[in-house]
C-alpha cells in the first residue's frame, strides 16, 4: 500500500510539474505579443527657414531722358472725293427756325465816277428750304469821249432739302451790260451816237440735284443743267444749254470710279449768220491710292465736238511729303473751252458778231506744287505747257 501510495504521489507531483511548465510557457508566449510603451510620442514641426526682405531706395538717375515726338502733317489732303462727314446730333436753336428773313445792302463809290450798289434778301429756315434774291448795279465813266460802261442784274436762288441727303437747287435771273465804243479817229469827225452804243442782255435759268453724303451703296452724284438766252442790240440771239451729270462709286477705302456725261448745245442766229455749236463728252476715270502719300487718277474722255470725235487723256499723280507738308502734282490732260457769243463778249465786249463758232480743244502737260505754311497761310504754284487748237481768240 505504501508503494502504491508513493507511486501515485510521485505521479501527481510529476503532473503538477508538467502543468506548471506549460503554464509558464503559455505566459511567455503571451508576453512576447504585447507592446510595451517605454516613452510617450510628442509630434512636433521642424523650423522653416524664412527669407528676410530688406527694402532699399533705387539710385537716383541724373541723366535727362531724350524724348522724340513725330508730329503728323496738319494739311488735310483729300486725294479722291470729299470725305463724308458724319457729325453727331445737334440740338437746333428753336429761335432760328422762325427767324425773320435777313436783308443787307451794300453801297459805295469809286474813282472814274463808279457807283456801286448791291442788295440781298434771304428767306427760309435752312432745314427744309432756303433761298435768296439779290440785285446789283455798277457803272464807270472814263476820261475819254464815250468811254463809259454799266452792269446790272437780278438773281434768285432756291434750295429744297429732301430726304436721304438729297437737295434740289433752282436758280434764275437777268444780267444786263452796256458799253460804248470809244477812241474815235479822227476826232474832228462826229460819230453817230447810236452806232457807238453796245448793249447785251442775258436771261438764265438752271437746276441742280445731288446728294451731300454717299449712301449705303457708296454712290454720289451731282447733276446740273442750265440754259441762257443771250441777245445784243443788233438782233443777234443765242440759246445755249449746258448739262453735266457725274456719278461716283467708291470701292473700299482707297479707290473710286467716276462715269458721267457733259456737254453743251447752242444755236446762234443773226442777220448775217445762222449756225449751231454742239459738244458732247463722256468722262470716265478711276482714282486709287497706291500708298498713304501717293494717289493716282487715270481716265479718258471720249468727246464729239460738232460730230468730230477725239479721245482726250486725263492722267495725274499726286505725292504728299508728310514731313515737309508739301504736295507735288503732275499730269497730262485734255479738255475743251466752250465757245459761245456770250463767252466772247465776256472776254471782249467790243467784239463783232461771229459768223461761225467751234470749241477750243486743249492739250496740257502740267506740274504743280502746293502747301500750307500754317493754319492761315498757304501757297501754290503751277507750270504748264498747253496747246490750243481752233481757238476763237488769240492774245499776243
Amino acid at each position: 500500500m505504501n508503494r502504491r501510495y508513493q507511486s501515485f504521489h510521485h505521479l501527481f507531483v510529476l503532473l503538477l510539474c508538467v502543468a506548471g511548465f506549460q503554464t509558464v510557457t503559455a505566459q511567455d508566449t503571451v508576453k512576447r505579443r504585447t507592446i510595451e510603451i517605454t516613452s510617450s510620442f510628442k509630434p512636433s514641426l521642424q523650423q522653416q527657414q524664412k527669407f528676410g526682405f530688406t527694402a532699399s531706395a533705387t539710385p537716383a538717375d541724373s541723366a535727362r531722358p531724350k524724348l522724340s515726338y513725330k508730329i503728323p502733317s496738319q494739311n488735310l489732303a483729300f486725294n479722291f472725293v470729299p470725305a463724308p462727314l458724319r457729325p453727331l446730333a445737334f440740338q437746333e436753336d428753336s429761335t432760328l427756325k422762325n427767324a425773320a428773313p435777313s436783308v443787307y445792302v451794300k453801297a459805295g463809290f469809286g474813282n472814274f465816277s463808279t457807283p456801286f450798289l448791291q442788295a440781298l434778301a434771304s428767306f427760309g429756315n435752312g432745314e427744309k428750304s432756303n433761298g435768296s434774291v439779290e440785285g446789283n448795279f455798277t457803272s464807270s465813266k472814263g476820261n475819254l469821249d464815250y468811254q463809259k460802261a454799266a452792269q446790272y442784274g437780278v438773281k434768285g436762288n432756291l434750295w429744297l432739302h429732301m430726304k436721304q441727303n438729297n437737295s434740289l437747287h433752282l436758280y434764275g435771273g437777268y444780267q444786263g451790260q452796256q458799253t460804248q465804243r470809244y477812241g474815235w479817229e479822227p476826232k474832228a469827225t462826229a460819230p453817230v451816237l447810236d452806232s457807238m452804243a453796245l448793249q447785251y442782255n442775258t436771261i438764265f435759268v438752271g437746276a441742280g440735284l445731288g446728294n451731300s453724303i454717299a449712301g449705303d451703296a457708296g454712290v454720289s452724284y451731282d447733276a446740273k443743267v442750265d440754259a441762257h438766252f443771250f441777245s445784243d442790240k443788233y438782233d443777234a440771239q443765242e440759246t445755249a444749254v449746258r448739262f453735266e451729270a457725274p456719278i461716283t462709286k467708291t470701292i473700299g477705302d482707297n479707290a473710286s470710279v467716276t462715269v458721267g456725261i457733259k456737254g453743251m448745245l447752242s444755236s446762234f442766229r443773226s442777220n448775217k449768220a445762222d449756225f449751231s455749236n454742239n459738244l458732247f463728252m463722256i468722262p470716265v476715270n478711276a482714282q486709287f491710292q497706291l500708298q498713304e502719300n501717293i494717289s493716282v487718277k487715270a481716265g479718258i474722255i471720249p468727246s464729239w465736238n460738232n460730230k468730230v470725235f477725239k479721245l482726250l487723256p486725263d492722267v495725274s499723280v499726286e505725292y504728299l511729303l508728310n514731313e515737309k507738308n508739301l504736295v507735288l502734282q503732275a499730269g497730262f490732260r485734255g479738255y475743251y473751252d466752250e465757245q459761245t457769243f456770250r463767252s466772247l463778249v465776256a472776254f471782249n465786249p467790243w467784239i463783232q458778231q461771229p459768223d461761225s463758232l467751234t470749241n477750243t480743244r486743249n492739250s496740257e502737260i502740267f506740274a504743280a506744287v502746293k502747301s500750307n505754311v500754317n493754319e492761315n497761310l498757304g501757297f501754290s504754284g503751277k507750270s504748264r505747257c498747253r496747246q490750243a487748237k481752233q481757238s476763237a481768240t488769240v492774245c499776243k
